[in-house]
């Protein structure tokens, strides 16, 4: 008796830089369409997670205070008068 079966195919999603990806596994006699169906569900989801995630990330940004521009002072010498 197998400890893993092979019930199962596997499909590996990247970005377009190959950094990111996602795996999804999928019955042996799922039929294409409904393989397909899942996946454009699932691309929908990952579409507004990342909208969702850009929309948080300028939140942060417009929270953030506008950064404190310290003021240069300078030091001026008295010159000595010799006399």
């Amino acid at each position: 008796m197998p400890i893993c079966g092979m019930n199962t195919l596997k499909l590996l999603v990247l970005n377009e830089d190959k950094s990111r990806g996602v795996t999804f596994e999928y019955p042996n006699d799922m039929k294409n369409g409904e393989l397909l169906d899942k996946v454009l569900e699932l691309e929908t989801e990952i579409k507004k997670a990342i909208a969702k995630e850009k929309e948080n990330a300028e939140k942060k940004d417009s929270e953030k205070p506008e950064a404190i521009v310290p003021e240069v002072v300078e030091e001026k010498k008295e010159e000595e008068v010799v006399g």
